[in-house]
């Protein structure tokens, strides 16, 4: 046993007495300071190839320990610009849990020991952008726990509900409302072990709103999406609400069962919702037209 001892020691020793770490060739002193390896979750949202999430030149997180370094803002290595898997440095940040959200804001503060993610009660349609756009745009902040490999991983909190529009004879939409009748929480906590826990329920619906009337089938009669950003949740059967107002006339349908999933980096399925009917009975399929 003594002949392993030794060289261990002698590692640890080594290791301990590194202070600096090199970065373009300039040395960052990280005597008092903490030194996190991240990366970002590549997304995959129905284009079939992954997107490589990077981090900007400049980047900063927000770091909290439970013992020390509340919000305290970590810097990412300049030599690590334009890289996913990176290295930040930052104050001394101590704890049996840590975790971290990006990018850095001031004034960020724990609730109840999780990290607070908003999520807007209004979202605007866009036939232009894809399902990651609009998901980045309304839920613009990731976060992150530490692994048991030491390092932070940054993923995004919420989910997404597709609604797709399959009648016969094209509608010119005008205003859409996603409602739940037990409320739908506009605040989220990520705890520092990666559990997303919904907030007080602080509104009924989201709106989803339209410059200008949008048919529900393009050129080439291909059903057009529409998505909504919502908490990772269950809804029972009759819960959602979807209400759809067009040139014409207003449709409210309930919506069937459906789980809403955080976004997954390879492995995510979209909470997919398909609305059918002959017009002008609007025999909704799923749903219950009401």
């Amino acid at each position: 046993m003594k002949k392993y001892i030794i060289p261990v020691l002698a590692a640890f020793l080594l290791i301990g007495c590194e202070k600096t770490v090199k970065d373009e060739g300039k040395d960052i002193n990280t005597e008092g300071y903490t030194l996190f390896g991240v990366d970002i979750e590549a997304l995959d949202l129905g284009s079939g190839t992954p997107s490589t999430e990077v981090w900007a030149e400049g980047a900063r997180i927000g770091v909290f320990g439970d013992e020390a370094g509340e919000n305290a803002a970590f810097n990412l290595k300049r030599s690590d610009a334009g890289l996913s898997a990176a290295s930040f440095y930052g104050e001394l940040v101590k704890g049996s849990s840590i975790s971290a959200y990006a990018p850095y804001e001031d004034g960020i503060t724990l609730d109840g020991g999780a990290l607070p993610c908003n999520l807007p009660s209004e979202q605007a349609y866009d036939n232009g952008k894809s399902a990651e756009q609009v998901l980045k745009q309304y839920c613009p902040r990731v976060f992150a726990s530490l692994g048991e490999d030491g390092k932070l991983h940054f993923r995004y909190p919420m989910g997404l509900l597709k609604v797709v529009f399959n009648f016969d004879e094209p509608i010119s939409i005008t205003s859409m409302k996603l409602s739940s009748s037990k409320g739908i929480s506009g605040r989220l906590g990520v705890l520092p072990s990666g559990e997303i826990l919904a907030g007080a329920v602080a509104r009924k619906d989201i709106s989803l709103s339209f410059p200008n009337p949008t048919s529900s089938a393009d050129t080439g009669n291909i059903p057009v999406p529409f998505w909504f950003v919502l908490p990772p949740a269950d809804y029972a059967a009759g819960e959602l609400i979807l209400e759809v107002s067009t040139l014409d006339e207003s449709i409210r349908v309930q919506l069937s069962e459906t789980e809403v999933k955080r976004v997954e980096g390879k492995e995510f399925s979209i909470a997919s919702v398909e609305v059918s009917s002959t017009l002008p009975g609007f025999d909704i399929t799923p749903g219950i037209l009401e």
